[in-house]
């Protein structure tokens, strides 16, 4: 299930996964800060959707 990303009341144009914001919340171990600033990266550098990228520099 696709679920759009908010800034408080402004819903964008880009959609993440459950599965996704959960991965985010599980590797930062749930780090309110952290959790925000890997969304942050992740909504910035997304263009519609998210999608996993396994490189080697993650």
């Amino acid at each position: 299930m696709k679920t759009p990303f908010k800034f408080g009341n402004i819903v964008t144009n880009k959609y993440i996964s459950a599965e996704m914001a959960g991965s985010i919340a599980d590797l930062v171990q749930n780090n309110p800060y952290y959790v925000q600033q890997l969304c942050y990266n992740v909504w910035f550098n997304t263009e519609h959707e998210t999608s996993v990228f396994y490189g080697s520099d993650f």
